[in-house]
């Protein structure tokens, strides 16, 4: 392959493609088949929040390198960038290394149209969502094996995974359910860790304001046909206010053998985060004290030339403890256990039709609990708390079957027809259908224009159901709530610079959310919510443009929501708490050789307010969201084997509100990270 340089990535001639059994969404494993190539891909590096697909920002001259494949899988196949129908992010792992961020939850801060409100600093927990949807709306997969939380989506980021060890990120903006079936509603994340390329050993250590820490090592084995990373990371805090502080820690391990025609992966995890919830929720209470712990693994089996299989296995448990009272835990806590199992089974074949794919997939999902469900003839133990049991489980089955057709026509148009037949146990009607169509045209080299129509559908989640606590209540009633979902967009680029616009609307039915009724919050399927959005983005860069070498890139987002409720008189809780604004600005330098300095900004107006509580009249409070404007920065320099940073979130010092929890101001930190090749 021979590469010269275009705007900041690289124009591309491919001679060989390689196999990446976790390629972008490629939550089954698969890649392209390519027949003949008769025209160079132009593949433009973009930002953060507009990257479709991407490749290294260096100039790579006239060396000949294999690549692995540049696609993106919004279809249940990945596809190459100029026939994919919909807008898909893909943040990389030179820009993971850059960006002023030190987690997942920041680094999705700072994608246009991903919503994260964090409860406490170093996202220890936090909420994301996109286009205007609920946490409980988005779906998370870890190298294409879902990992979202049945029980609430406050648990989601919850992976065994530290962002050190992160290859790159993926966000599917718009409904996904067709591919990967419920809770994939208003969007899906896929993150995708780091493979062995070498026998070598990885050492990290950081630390900063407020008694920060964190330390982690690495180690990776390739063979000729086998290779697997191993890893550990652990950091802490004192808190930047009255009980904040927290501890972590991450192990993980993955491995891929490749025998023949027949390709073996896997990977196990464990998670656990202790931590202050000052005030997480209510602000009653600002003593209140959390656990969690996750561990999660899956299998991969991917065989067959013509006919291409896929056979996706996996499990993950969580586990979580809650206290009102850190200094009295027996005044009132809640213990929960979920365990899923699930599977997924993919088909793949080419014809003169085009591509075909078939899929199945079945979950079941259990849970354990002190105080939500239905009550148990037996208490049990709880095994990491023999003093307490738990008197409540719930169990759910649901299995999906999809089918994908993509055809691409007169070089210039690519359709992607498609649809998913779900089941779950109890559901009141017969199988449900949600179909749904992508459709591109890429006009020349420059212009592409792309428009889609998909369904969507989530179930409620054992919290929705089930949960009962001095001022909520579960409804084990409730149906799932679903979405049609319209896209129109344009994306034009030329060296050097890069546009891009989009419009949707979602309207969604049954919406399930949390109503203020008889002073309590109670869960209903409550009404019709239509929202509409716009994004444009812009990238430049100036060392093109203008010749300015030091500077290397330039972009600016922007995305304007508007939601609207039928029912407009009732009070729900999240429905309307999304940001209405949104504005992203990002600058990377290079004034010398390997010394980079990224700055980033966001600009967020949000709709809606929380409650404060006074504890002198011993009342609530209600208190609008006001805007704010946030500047980031880190500075990076490499030599041989190291990388220093030093990195400063919240540049301004600005005070600000999620949830009714008071966020972390300035804070500072450092860190190295050495890379030792093993021979």
């Amino acid at each position: 392959m021979k590469t010269r340089n275009f705007g900041g990535s690289s124009l591309v001639h491919f001679k060989q493609w390689s196999r990446n059994s976790f390629a972008i969404f490629n939550s089954l494993s698969k890649t392209i088949k390519i027949g003949k190539l008769n025209v160079a891909l132009s593949i433009i590096t973009l930002t953060a929040s507009q990257a479709i697909a991407q490749s290294e920002t260096q100039n790579l001259g006239d060396k000949e390198l294999e690549l692995n494949e540049v696609e993106v899988t919004a279809q249940a196949e990945p596809l190459v960038f100029s026939q994919v129908g919909r807008m898909i992010t893909t943040i990389t792992k030179k820009e993971i290394e850059q960006a002023p961020v030190s987690n997942l939850a920041e680094l999705l801060s700072f994608v246009q149209s991903v919503d994260i409100r964090q409860r406490g600093g170093f996202g220890i927990q936090a909420d994301v969502s996109i286009r205007g949807g609920s946490f409980d709306q988005v779906l998370v997969l870890l190298n294409g094996i879902p990992i979202s939380d049945p029980q609430t989506g406050h648990f989601n980021l919850n992976i065994p995974v530290d962002l050190s060890q992160v290859e790159k990120v993926e966000i599917l903006k718009g409904s996904a359910s067709r591919v990967f079936g419920p809770n994939a509603f208003s969007g899906a994340i896929n993150i995708i860790t780091k493979t062995a390329v070498d026998n070598s050993l990885d050492l990290r250590l950081n630390g900063g304001q407020k008694g920060l820490y964190g330390f982690g090592s690495s180690l990776n084995t390739k063979l000729k046909n086998w290779t697997t990373t191993v890893s550990y990371d652990q950091k802490g805090s004192d808190g930047y206010m009255h009980n904040t502080d927290f501890k972590s820690y991450n192990a993980y391990a993955q491995s891929a053998l490749q025998l023949n025609k027949v390709k073996i992966d896997g990977q196990i995890g464990f998670m656990q985060k202790d931590f202050g919830a000052n005030s997480f929720y209510s602000p009653k209470y600002p003593n209140q004290y959390e656990s969690n712990q996750s561990r999660m693994a899956s299998l991969g089996i991917h065989f067959g030339s013509k006919f291409r299989v896929s056979i996706l296995p996996y499990y993950r448990q969580h586990r979580d403890n809650w206290q009102l009272l850190r200094s009295n835990p027996e005044t009132y806590q809640n213990f929960h256990q979920t365990d899923v199992y699930g599977a997924r089974v993919k088909g793949i074949f080419y014809s003169p039709l085009g591509k075909t794919t078939l899929g199945l997939s079945y979950n079941n999902e259990h849970l354990l609990s002190s105080s939500m469900g239905e009550e148990m003839a037996e208490p049990k133990d709880i095994p990491w708390s023999k003093d307490h049991q738990f008197k409540y489980q719930y169990q759910r089955t649901h299995a999906g079957f999809y089918m994908e057709q993509n055809k691409s026509f007169f070089e210039k148009w690519n359709v992607s027809l498609g649809f998913l037949s779900h089941w779950y146990e109890g559901m009141e009607k017969g199988l449900q259908i949600y179909p749904g169509m992508d459709l591109s045209y890429q006009h020349n080299r420059a212009l592409k224009l792309h428009a889609s129509v998909n369904n969507a559908m989530r179930l409620p989640t054992f919290t929705d159901l089930f949960y009962r606590g001095p001022s909520n209540i579960g409804n084990p009633k409730l149906k799932p709530e679903t979405s049609l979902n319209l896209e129109l967009g344009a994306q034009y680029q030329k060296e050097g610079y890069f546009f891009a616009a989009t419009v949707f609307h979602r309207k969604s039915e049954n919406l399930i959310d949390w109503i203020w009724q008889d002073s309590m919050w109670k869960t209903e399927n409550f009404t019709q919510l239509h929202t509409n959005g716009i994004e444009l983005s812009a990238q430049i860069n100036p060392n093109k443009q203008w010749n300015i070498k030091w500077w290397k890139k330039l972009s600016a987002e922007y995305t304007y929501l508007d939601l609207q409720k039928e029912k407009s008189d009732i009070k729900s809780k999240y429905a309307l708490n999304n940001l209405r604004h949104q504005a992203l600005i990002s600058f990377t330098f290079e004034p010398i050789n390997r010394l980079f300095l990224d700055v980033r900004g966001s600009y967020k107006d949000r709709l809606g307010g929380y409650l404060g509580y006074d504890f002198d009249t011993k009342k609530y409070t209600e208190h609008a969201y006001t805007d704010y404007f946030m500047l980031h920065a880190k500075i990076s320099y490499s030599a041989k084997d190291f990388l220093f940073y030093v990195e400063a979130s919240n540049l301004t010092d600005i005070q600000t509100v999620e949830y009714g929890v008071a966020q972390a101001g300035f804070w500072l930190m450092s860190g190295i990270k050495y890379h030792l090749s093993i021979k």
